[in-house]
């Protein structure tokens, strides 16, 4: 099983990569190029892939497959971008993955006790389909998003959970 989860673990790098390398730059990108590029993510990339090429005779259901977009003040009264991904299969157990993506932006200093975050998930296009469209021009309208849209972070991390 722990074999497995490495597998796993190889892949959803390498699909963070390969979109990271949509941006003409891994150092260059901004707090804008990031929101565009994990929205497009979102849309575009179905996360049974991953558990296909591991397991090509397996049919795994998506019981849930959401990303969640915040930006808030950090430990360091900075503002802090973060992404995360979350997805879990119907194939009996309670297995969940998530990949978290953090840009911090040191240099923005602010004393706000500021948090915004939206969820997208793919059941809400059933009532809207426009749901999308509206949370993101409505997150990117925020004050503070203001403040970072056209920024690069100063540093970027990673982080890939299991069985959270």
């Amino acid at each position: 099983m722990y074999t497995d989860l490495y597998k796993a673990a190889d892949l959803l790098i390498e699909s963070v990569n390969d979109y990271l390398e949509l941006f003409s730059s891994k150092i260059d990108f901004t707090a804008e190029n990031a929101l565009d590029v994990m929205v497009s993510h979102y849309k575009e990339v179905k996360m049974v892939d991953f558990f296909l090429a591991l397991y090509p005779k397996e049919t795994f259901i998506l019981s849930s497959d959401y990303l969640y977009i915040g930006l808030y003040r950090n430990h360091n009264n900075c503002l802090t971008l973060s992404f995360m991904r979350s997805f879990k299969f119907s194939d009996g157990t309670d297995e969940t993955i998530e990949i978290e993506f953090n840009l911090n932006f040191d240099s923005v200093n602010f004393h706000s006790y500021y948090s915004k975050n939206i969820e997208l998930r793919a059941d809400d296009l059933k009532n809207d389909e426009n749901l999308y469209e509206n949370l993101i021009e409505s997150f990117k309208s925020e004050v503070f998003y203001e403040k970072i849209r056209n920024t690069k972070p100063d540093t970027f991390e990673l982080k890939i959970n299991y069985n959270v």
